[in-house]
């Protein structure tokens, strides 16, 4: 607590004026080579229009050079070609593949209680099926498999508690891991062997809604201390926090009207009350949680002025970056090695945070959860020389999966600021390094590839039960192929299609639903490439439906009538509205390029007219008239083209045609 409180007087934050400068630091200011790759909840959505899909990963016939010489920091040597290996090859180290995927001695084997726990505790739930625990006297409070094997199974008190099998639909959150719970309550009751305070503590949180986070939420109760105006928590939190009598007694409960977040959802203000045990160290937390609610959250994959807030740059013998106030309180302050960082002054223009730019946030938050703060460092280290960019990686070292899937491919950055942190660098060998002079390559775990989602929800599922089934299998079966179109045509250009030509089923929905279906005998497209483009039409929940029917009657006349139909309408509908946006936006095109003629126009006219000056005045009915030369009279003009095309870009019209046409579309989609 006295380190904490020592770094925060140095911290001047209630003005939000930019501090000194020192001698030889630099203001921060937007990088080179910086990242944008949110986390794994964030999923982006590209253009349909525009979307972009550079190859998934590495080729599979491709293997590092039997004798390695090229690194980032030697110049580029040409390397002789290699001899093909076959498609299918793991061109990995000499490993066994099935070996290599089951050594590790976290992964998870039977347990005495009748279940395989999982390899984590899943404090955030779980996507998929799987056994939880509870007692029959609290049923909506669960624990999982993890937790239970690992803490609650007791002689006595494990036949106090009931197995639950629930779908990932329904997955809970696991409540043992509390402070509360697991650091204070459960230990007693192993010493007392009296369950009464647990269970009562277990009802009491049963019955409280669950955390907001930063999510604002009205009409809450909240607790709140008069010392700290403007700090709220929510009764789970505080609940859970696990907080000494003293430091509760200053807090009451109030409900709020307005929109509130959690304040016990921070990092630093959780860690700060943890660390809160008597009065004598009240002062440095109310210190502490005022200075932390007055700053502005981290700006994530955003850009932020500089000027006005604290910006904090790395020391001599670090990896080089820049964070944002809020990581640095959340993650070094009251640390040793928040003495790595220097605060420095910035300036009118806009920057960003490389934590919360990257996947460091994921190594940051690890590394204060097992108070190891190497880890935040090393893959700081790599990522910082070696970003995984939305634009692919050109060489650079990769990570591959035992059956080495085609096209799959996770690159030196993310493994070490994502694999590694979560535990699950068994699941994958080392690839080595890729050729320089190949073509770039896009991770797999980059926001930008198309099956970012899935690959971070499998790897999800793997790092929780231990089991790389899951996204080795997904990796397997979708590496090599592309995301459905939808019903954006242009993204169907020289893309594979099965099926008909008013049903088109893309690879993606014909690997996953249409292949092996009775109806595939009688497809007329059998993987051709359609150069022009194509919609699919087999990502509509609708027309699968209608296909299924068609499988069990047979009747291939009556469901592709029905496409048929379907085409029409997608016809007046989606590629009129294609139409308009295309029109809009040459129209927006037009109005900047006008302007900027205009603008070099009328430079171009006052100058002749301060040089030479004028006898006459020139005009016209569209322009006006009294200009003193035709170079103004030109850049009156385009500026009231520029005006009228602005206009049109700007209008109403367009966009509420076009979701009247979406309207229709979506009654047939």
């Amino acid at each position: 607590m006295e380190l904490v409180g020592s770094q925060l007087q140095n911290l001047r934050i209630q003005d939000h004026k930019p501090p000194a400068q020192s001698q030889g630091q630099v203001p921060p200011q937007h990088r080179q080579g910086s990242t944008h790759l949110p986390g794994p909840t964030q999923i982006p959505t590209n253009d349909p229009d525009t979307d972009f899909e550079p190859p998934p990963g590495p080729p599979p016939n491709w293997a590092p050079p039997a004798k390695q010489s090229l690194s980032i920091s030697e110049p580029p040597v040409p390397i002789p070609p290699q001899a093909e290996q076959p498609s299918q090859t793991p061109n990995l180290k000499p490993t066994d593949p099935v070996e290599a995927a089951s050594v590790s001695w976290k992964f998870p084997k039977p347990h005495p209680c009748g279940v395989t726990p999982l390899a984590e505790c899943a404090a955030d739930g779980i996507s998929l099926d799987a056994d939880w625990f509870h007692h029959p006297a609290v049923p909506s409070l669960y624990i999982c498999s993890r937790c239970y094997a690992e803490h609650v199974y007791d002689p006595r008190f494990h036949q106090s508690f009931e197995r639950v099998h629930i779908k990932a639909a329904e997955s809970p959150k696991c409540s043992f891991p509390s402070r509360r719970m697991k650091e204070q309550l459960w230990p007693a009751a192993l010493s007392s062997g009296d369950l009464a305070p647990v269970l009562e503590y277990m009802k009491t949180r049963a019955a409280l809604p669950p955390c907001p986070a930063a999510a604002s939420a009205e009409g809450r109760a909240w607790y709140v201390s008069s010392e700290i105006p403007g700090s709220t928590m929510c009764p789970a939190c505080f609940e859970d926090a696990g907080i000494e009598p003293a430091i509760r007694e200053k807090f009451t409960m109030q409900t709020i009207p307005n929109g509130c977040t959690c304040d016990l959802a921070c990092t630093f203000i959780d860690r700060l009350l943890k660390e809160t045990k008597k009065m004598e160290e009240w002062k440095n937390f109310v210190e502490g949680v005022s200075a932390r609610i007055s700053m502005p959250p981290c700006p994530k994959g955003g850009k932020r002025k500089a000027q006005g807030l604290p910006w904090y740059q790395t020391s001599e013998g670090r990896p080089s970056m820049q964070i944002c106030v809020a990581c640095y309180l959340d993650y070094f302050v009251g640390k040793p090695d928040a003495q790595a960082f220097n605060q420095v002054g910035g300036g009118d223009y806009d920057t960003h945070c490389d934590i919360g730019n990257s996947y460091l946030e994921i190594a940051a938050n690890t590394a204060v959860w097992k108070d190891d703060e190497e880890i935040f460092w090393k893959a700081a280290a790599v990522v910082r020389s070696q970003p995984c960019t939305t634009e692919g990686i050109q060489g650079g070292k990769w990570y591959t999966l035992p059956n080495n899937p085609p096209g799959f491919g996770i690159c030196e950055a993310c493994f070490a600021a994502v694999v590694e942190p979560m535990g699950a660098e068994h699941f994958f060998v080392d690839k080595g390094k890729y050729p320089w002079f190949e073509p770039k390559i896009l991770c797999g775990f980059n926001s930008n590839h198309g099956r970012f989602g899935n690959y971070m929800a499998r790897f999800v599922q793997s790092a929780l039960t231990g089991d790389p089934k899951y996204i080795g299998e997904y990796a397997g079966t979708y590496g090599n192929v592309l995301t459905c179109p939808g019903d954006h045509y242009r993204r169907g250009k020289n893309r594979k299609f099965w099926g008909w030509g008013v049903s088109a089923i893309c690879e993606e929905c014909y690997v996953s639903f249409a292949k092996g279906t009775a109806l595939e005998g009688r497809f007329a497209l059998k993987g051709d490439p359609d150069p022009k483009g194509r919609m699919c039409d087999m990502y509509s929940p609708r027309m699968r439906k209608l296909y299924m029917e068609a499988c069990e009657t047979g009747d291939l006349e009556g469901f592709l009538a029905i496409a048929n139909q379907r085409h029409e309408v997608w016809c007046a509908t989606v590629a009129v509205c294609d139409r308009i946006q295309a029109d809009m936006q040459m129209a927006a095109f037009q109005a900047n390029r006008l302007r900027s003629s205009s603008t070099f126009y009328n430079f171009l006219g006052h100058s002749v007219d301060n040089t030479i000056g004028h006898s006459y005045t020139v005009g016209n009915s569209y322009a006006g008239y009294g200009h003193a030369n035709d170079y103004l009279l030109t850049g009156a003009t385009m500026a009231k083209q520029a005006q009228e095309a602005s206009n049109e870009a700007m209008s109403l019209s367009g966009p509420a045609r076009m979701a009247m046409l979406r309207r229709q579309w979506a009654q047939v989609e």
